[in-house]
């Protein structure tokens, strides 16, 4: 009778509103407000291709990558990681036909010829776009849910989320990165494009405010009277999660890969291989969190003490311990010299999104699957 019940359990779809389990309150001054009350900011990023530079210049740009994380994002807050890859618009297979007419009949034949083989590769989803966004959140809970912020309390939030964009653009910039804020509507684009996969490639609607709400009973009688909320606005397609290898997503099929842990190496343009598996449309998505300076060194003093301990023993002692004691110790060192945390950075949850055609799910074997 248990086992019977159990198996049901896994066969039954569960039905849920998405949009009552969404955490978005309300967009403002370009930031994201949260029903906790904390809020995240967003920078955009524009990076060039790095396959063919000196391996100089990449040491230099892990180095960037470090201080822009250790320094332009405050300690106790989570950094995110956001790599958009999606087809082009077709605009730009359109810009490419009718942004040059030569007169010259052999110039005009060559660049008719590009248009269809540009437009050709278009239409097989071989024409990538990749957008780069990196988010904080930050703020503390308040709490119960969706407390109005006091005009004094908000333009305190909204001045440090200035701070950090403007740290993290400062950072940037000094090694050629392009890095931007992002306005309302940047914000809100992002999250429509995430939750309506089907709907990448047409133009997200223009995002409102809500700006007058209602008692419930009086909007259970006049329907015209419900407010455009922002989760309202973001949710356009249907969600159907019957399936246990894959979820159906606004007309396509999502799989997840999921890190919960830090490779033992990387190496430039890793991204490339990741769209291998990830097709012509996916989400490569890192969080980290920047853990206090006196939590860090905290946990830096108890581990020296269970490897001296483990050293101490008597009897054999691992390798492991040892070169575990010595760098240990040594980033003790170092931030008892310098003030800096060694590594004070903790890999927070990587994972990559795949998203598919409407048809049959994605199958775990083809690497598609959660």
């Amino acid at each position: 009778m248990t086992s019977a019940s159990r198996t049901s359990l896994f066969g039954k779809a569960r039905e849920d509103s998405l949009t009552a389990l969404l955490p978005y309150w309300e967009i403002q001054d370009g930031l994201m407000v949260l029903n906790d009350g904390r809020v995240e900011l967003g920078v955009g990023l524009e990076m060039s291709p790095t396959l063919f530079v000196h391996t100089a210049y990449m040491e230099g740009f892990v180095g960037v990558v470090k201080s822009l994380l250790r320094s332009g994002v405050p300690e106790g807050t989570r950094a995110r990681l956001i790599v958009e890859v999606s087809p082009a618009h077709p605009s730009r297979v359109q810009h490419y036909a009718a942004g040059w007419a030569p007169s010259h009949p052999t110039a005009r034949f060559l660049h008719e010829r590009r248009a269809e083989a540009w437009w050709s590769r278009w239409q097989r989803e071989e024409i990538l776009e990749k957008r780069i966004y990196l988010t904080v959140l930050f703020g503390k809970r308040r709490g119960r849910r969706r407390i109005p912020f006091t005009k004094e309390e908000w333009q305190e939030v909204v001045a440090e989320a200035k701070r950090i964009q403007e740290r993290i653009v400062q950072i940037a910039s000094a090694y050629r990165i392009r890095a931007f804020p992002l306005g309302d509507q940047d914000i809100f684009a992002l999250a429509y494009r995430y939750l309506n996969p089907a709907l990448a490639l047409s133009e997200v609607p223009e995002y409102r405010q809500t700006w007058q709400r209602y008692p419930r009973e009086a909007i259970r009688r006049i329907e015209s009277l419900r407010p455009p909320t922002l989760r309202a606005q973001l949710l356009k397609g249907e969600v159907d999660n019957s399936y246990r290898d894959a979820l159906y997503v606004g007309g396509m099929w999502a799989g997840i890969l999921s890190m919960y842990t830090v490779p033992d190496e990387t190496y430039a343009e890793m991204g490339d291989v990741l769209a291998l598996a990830g097709g012509s449309r996916f989400y490569l998505v890192m969080d980290f969190l920047h853990e206090p300076h006196e939590l860090a060194l905290r946990a830096l003093k108890a581990r020296a003490r269970r490897y001296y301990s483990a050293s101490q023993s008597g009897t054999y002692v691992d390798p492991n311990v040892r070169v575990g004691q010595v760098e240990t110790e040594g980033a003790i060192t170092h931030i008892s010299q310098t003030g800096v945390p060694h590594s004070t950075w903790v890999w927070g949850h990587g994972r990559l999104q795949v998203l598919g055609p409407p048809g049959t799910p994605p199958s775990p074997g083809r690497g598609t699957g959660s």
